[in-house]
């Protein structure tokens, strides 16, 4: 029986792999290890490890890292930590296959340790670039540790391969999270809201329209953090008057919780005191992953710089404002909307929205979207395990004219 272990570190990364967690947990062939760190263990950040106990998993390990600094030490530092307690985890356990996904410092720790002790590694979402975060150099790093690569479209398998990877052990299988999105049963607006009133103490209505807004802070970025997010409130407060006088559009704004990367609490306390000072204004640490997806379908607009914004949204067809270079580089539908970060930018092209725009479902022209993406990933992983696995990598050469400068 092989040995499959699974690290999540945030409520984004495990809403993407909830259902890869549930087949592989689900194998009677498979001694499947579900490990546990990083945002999920910190209240602050929303304790969002009930959510995966309330979905009846196993957590194998949980590592709390998280100081109570918000600095770029502070994630070295738990970096660090990391780093010692997953050595002493995979010392003790000893898998078969390591799974991670993305470009997280916490995932790059676990993957440090693996590489180390011999543990073969399966990327998901290689080969992507956000040119305004740190990330890029963490996501690439970690798929040069990586034997088996899963990514989300065909441009960035080519990419992971132009790392030198192997292409018959690099998959564009698609986005898992996108599979989920088409394959998900609709929940009624009003049941919804219902639900989201009740535990998160909301004031909205079926007629309510409301936007979301959900911006981390950019880690490359010389900008002060709150800078950022106090533009945002300013174009947010200038475009609610812009259209003060017809009522029946008015929108209310909910405000998800940045992430742990330097500057997060910062940000998040800034919102905080933003929204008990505005009506329709709402904040809300974190959303389990069918309430934020049911969010989004309903949503008129999804507002700052996640990766779901350029993933996900797009399969509910409603528009998104991209803002500033966070996820510059990567590839787009035409429902995405890239502005600086600008507070008169950001009005414009809300103003453009709310007298333009329309909804549109069209997952099959989201770039993210492939039948069948968790499928294929058990396959092939389940294939790969069936012989020895060779982590002496060779590097592999394309051809290309070099050109002299």
């Amino acid at each position: 029986m092989k040995k499959i272990c699974l690290v999540t570190s945030t409520r984004s990364e495990y809403s993407i792999l909830k259902p890869l967690i549930k087949i592989l947990d689900s194998d009677e062939k498979i001694d499947f290890r579900l490990y546990v760190t990083g945002m999920h263990l910190a209240i602050e950040f929303g304790y969002t490890v009930k959510e995966i106990e309330n979905d009846g998993f196993h957590i194998d390990k949980k590592t709390e890292i998280l100081l109570s600094s918000d600095t770029d030490q502070s994630m070295t530092k738990a970096m660090a930590l990391l780093l010692l307690s997953s050595a002493e985890y995979f010392d003790e356990t000893k898998p078969d296959l390591l799974i991670v996904l993305g470009d997280r410092f916490e995932i790059f720790a676990i993957a440090i340790s693996a590489m180390n002790q011999k543990i073969p590694i399966a990327h998901i979402h290689g080969g992507e670039i956000t040119l305004g975060a740190i990330d890029d150099s963490i996501r690439h790093s970690i798929s040069k540790m990586s034997y088996i690569h899963f990514t989300s479209t065909e441009v960035y398998r080519k990419r992971v391969i132009q790392l030198g990877e192997d292409p018959k052990r690099v998959f564009n299988v698609g986005s898992l999270a996108v599979e989920q999105i088409v394959k998900k049963k609709k929940m009624k607006k009003s049941d919804l809201f219902h639900k989201l009133n009740c535990k998160y103490c909301l004031s909205l209505s079926k007629d309510t329209k409301y936007g979301i807004v959900l911006h981390h802070p950019l880690t490359l970025s010389d900008h002060d953090k709150l800078w950022e997010m106090s533009l945002i409130l300013e174009g947010l407060k200038n475009f609610n008057n812009e259209i003060k006088n017809n009522h029946s559009d008015q929108i209310s704004y909910i405000f998800i919780g940045a992430n742990a990367d330097s500057g997060g609490r910062a940000i998040n306390n800034l919102i905080k005191e933003y929204c008990v000072k505005n009506d329709n204004f709402y904040f809300v640490n974190s959303f389990s992953p069918d309430e934020y997806q049911e969010l989004l379908r309903y949503s008129e607009f999804l507002l700052g710089n996640s990766s779901s914004g350029i993933i996900e949204a797009p399969s509910y067809g409603i528009p998104v404002i991209n803002i500033g270079d966070r996820q510059k580089g990567r590839e787009q539908a035409d429902t995405i909307y890239n502005i600086d970060l600008s507070r008169d930018k950001l009005v414009d092209v809300m103003i453009y929205l709310y007298k333009n725009s329309s909804k549109k479902s069209f997952p099959n022209n989201n770039p993210y979207y492939k039948p069948n993406t968790c499928n294929k990933i058990i396959a092939i992983i389940n294939e790969t395990l069936k012989s020895p696995v060779n982590l002496q990598k060779g590097f592999y050469d394309i051809q290309f004219d070099i050109i002299n400068y």
